[in-house]
């Protein structure tokens, strides 16, 4: 996965004391919208996600759409988890992912100390989701040829 170094150290998680086998769970985190088909695309990758990983996939988001992040971790801990990635669907760190995870996240732990809670760096400042939207753009340059 992602270094954590550049996040706040409120967002990074402890090291934590056991090790739980069980795959942890993943949480993709996005803003959300008020648009209500807006979520499908999420939905999508989220449904990508549970066909390849054995444990726990939710969505979350910040604002207009439900679940909360609270409320996405507390529905994967209920299904079992121990551990939980957060994956910001978030072209980049903005002021969202600097001050409201750290805060959102600080308060999961609060609730839910035996629960390992990791935020991820943006998805789009993965080298593979960059390599993929260049790709994405080049495909959509020669499609107007």
């Amino acid at each position: 996965m992602s270094d954590e170094s550049h996040l706040p150290p409120e967002s990074r998680d402890p090291e934590p004391s056991v090790r739980d086998e069980r795959p942890p769970a993943v949480v993709f985190f996005a803003h959300g919208s008020r648009d209500a088909t807006w979520r499908a695309a999420i939905d999508r990758i989220a449904a990508r996600a549970r066909a390849v990983h054995c444990g726990p996939v939710l969505t979350a988001f910040l604002e207009h759409v439900e679940p909360s992040l609270p409320d996405a971790c507390a529905a994967a801990i209920a299904a079992g988890a121990r551990r939980i990635v957060i994956v910001p669907l978030f072209i980049a760190s903005g002021a969202h992912l600097r001050e409201d995870l750290p805060r959102i996240t600080a308060a999961v732990r609060a609730r839910h100390p035996e629960v390992s809670l990791r935020a991820v760096d943006a998805a789009g400042e993965a080298d593979v989701v960059q390599a993929a939207i260049v790709e994405f753009a080049l495909h959509a340059a020669r499609a107007a040829d």
